[in-house]
């Protein structure tokens, strides 16, 4: 048996990843593990020999380096994706708090990014929703905020990672939510449940890993499109340098800026095409 990883950029989650590598892997199985110098592979060493036991590099070129882990000692037990949350408090507007705490690799690790901050004003001002759906949730703040504005609305939170789909359910417990009304999926934007919804909240993501990947707005807007119910709306929010009308208009009959700054700017989207 073998597992291989590249360093993710948070340290915290690389121990996680670690440890849970080392618990997955039977005795005598290796962990391959690549990265840059400037990311710590080297120090990294020392790491994986507290965990596993022998550690060699095998591989180095343009500043990179794998190593090779062989687990030489029983496997540990299997740690916990919350071992290192960051808790957090976000009061809304209307004055409501949200305690929210993220996990290891979750998107804003600890924080409110300022793409979220730019959504809420937006998000804190729609006048109704029974159906929500927030797609690529991350901790959960958007969908959390509508669950406290419409106590009696069915929200679904979506997200391929399991980071966040640990934190969206933490958010769910610390807030005394009903975990039937505000569900937390552990799935891909194409896998979400199918609504109809009347509101649809998202801050998708454009890298993936350490690329920009700007077909990824595409999955977002075919997934709102599919769900979203006859007189619903889509909230998006992206940077400003981010050319998302055509993949919107070419989706939605009606498309306008709710919101913008210097930095961020809110798309609003009605009308299936």
């Amino acid at each position: 048996a073998r597992i291989a990883m590249v360093m993710p950029r948070s340290k915290e989650e690389l121990s996680w990843r670690l440890k849970l590598a080392a618990h997955l892997l039977p005795k005598g199985a290796e962990l391959w593990l690549a990265g840059h110098a400037r990311e710590g592979i080297k120090s990294c060493a020392k790491t994986l020999r507290a965990l596993f036991g022998s550690v060699t590099t095998v591989r180095t070129k343009r500043h990179c380096r794998v190593l090779v882990a062989r687990l030489d000692q029983d496997s540990p037990g299997e740690p916990s994706l919350l071992e290192h949350e960051r808790r957090f408090t976000h009061e809304l507007s209307s004055g409501e708090r949200l305690e929210l705490a993220t996990a290891p690799g979750t998107f804003a690790h600890g924080r409110v990014d300022h793409g979220a901050r730019a959504m809420l004003r937006v998000v804190e001002s729609v006048s109704q929703a029974s159906r929500v759906l927030d797609l690529g949730a991350g901790a959960g703040l958007l969908g959390a905020t509508l669950a406290k504005r419409f106590p009696e609305a069915e929200v679904d939170l979506v997200d391929h990672s399991a980071s966040a789909f640990a934190s969206v359910q933490r958010m769910v417990e610390l807030n005394g939510f009903d975990a039937s009304r505000v569900r937390a999926h552990l799935a891909s934007v194409g896998q979400a449940p199918s609504g109809p919804y009347d509101c649809i909240v998202t801050n998708p993501p454009f890298h993936e890993g350490r690329h920009q990947n700007r077909t990824l707005v595409d999955e977002f807007a075919d997934s709102a499109r599919s769900r979203l119910a006859r007189g619903g709306t889509l909230l998006l929010v992206a940077n400003r340098h981010l050319g998302y009308a055509d993949a919107l208009r070419s989706r939605f009959a009606y498309v306008d800026v709710a919101q913008e700054d210097t930095r961020f700017r809110v798309w609003r989207a009605k009308g299936v095409r």
